[in-house]
């Protein structure tokens, strides 16, 4: 009774063409019987005996009875069209297993227009949910954060799909995927984030013994790698905007390479792997190196006065000891 009255009402209020009963196999034996009206006749009558209409709705059953069957033909290097090939000949094996399961009688499937056995999944297939569950971790994290994070993707795709994700079962599929991204990649991500709320950029990769690397290895050693430069890039390159723009008052262009500008003047990055609680700020020294890089551009200005273009090449000087070389035009 329970479930005929949620059914007929969400069709009498919501008037969805499409009505999807997901693992129909783990349902009473009673709701088959409910449903041979609505797949005879296109109705059924609610608790008030009103009869409602089932026309022109598209009624999709999903169960998992056959899933041993179609494991059989379950290989992840398959191409899309090798799969379909296969589906074709498992289909009768699909069909007696549904005959043997007990909820689904001759007299219930026989009211069924089709049958369509649900592919595996390829490689292909996997690695494009792998991909977009990364993504989204990526974009969930910037939107709720103020920090940038750079995926090394093909490691981590390597991490999710060769070391973690068991290929060998059919079970979990997307589901397995996003469990392994949520709690061994973003999880792993969450506690550098928040605990060090001055740094805005992380990188992420894969470290350690992989079984991809290493055939003979029977379990994978392979973990995420956070890492970080301590220090808060955002303020770097606000004194870089404002020495840029004090050089342009007096009429002198600065020329450099910004990235390589940001590498030079931050810290080797500190390894969040195994000190996920670490709190760590090393701003205050990358402002020293650039106050000296600052210092150095108006003793260079003072030099050359009649100069316009100042360019800054990030090499060692071994003659200044800076890691930089200026060139004043």
């Amino acid at each position: 009774p329970i479930f005929q009255k949620r059914l007929t009402d969400k069709v009498l209020t919501a008037g969805y063409p499409i009505l999807l009963l997901d693992e129909i196999e783990k349902a009473h034996p009673d709701v088959s019987t409910l449903l041979y009206a609505v797949l005879d006749e296109a109705k059924m009558s609610d608790e008030d005996g009103r009869e409602v209409s089932f026309a022109n709705h598209f009624i999709v059953l999903t169960t998992n009875v056959g899933e041993d069957a179609i494991g059989k033909y379950s290989n992840h290097d398959m191409s899309p069209e090798e799969v379909a090939e296969a589906i074709k000949d498992m289909e009768r094996t699909v069909q007696e297993a549904l005959q043997n399961a007990v909820n689904f009688p001759q007299a219930f499937l026989g009211r069924l227009s089709a049958i369509v056995p649900f592919a595996p999944l390829t490689l292909d297939t996997l690695r494009k949910i792998a991909t977009r569950s990364l993504i989204t971790m990526k974009e969930k994290i910037e939107t709720a954060q103020p920090v940038r994070l750079d995926l090394d993707m093909e490691s981590l795709l390597t991490f999710v799909l060769n070391e973690k994700t068991d290929l060998a079962s059919s079970a979990g599929g997307a589901r397995q995927i996003g469990k392994i991204v949520e709690q061994q990649v973003r999880n792993k991500i969450a506690a550098p984030i928040v605990l060090n709320r001055k740094l805005n950029r992380f990188h992420v990769t894969m470290s350690g013994e992989t079984i991809t690397g290493d055939q003979r290895r029977r379990k994978s050693m392979a973990y995420v790698n956070v890492r970080a430069r301590a220090v808060n890039e955002t303020v770097i390159l606000q004194h870089l905007a404002k020495v840029v723009q004090d050089f342009k008052q007096k009429g002198v262009a600065l020329s450099l390479d910004k990235d390589a500008f940001m590498e030079t003047m931050t810290v080797d990055p500190v390894d969040f792997t195994h000190q996920t609680d670490s709190q760590v700020d090393q701003t205050d020294i990358c402002l020293r190196l650039f106050g000296l890089w600052d210092r150095a551009l108006r003793v260079k200005l003072s030099d050359a006065p009649k100069s316009k273009i100042i360019r800054t090449e990030f090499k060692p000087d071994p003659m200044a000891r800076t890691p930089f070389t200026l060139i004043a035009r």
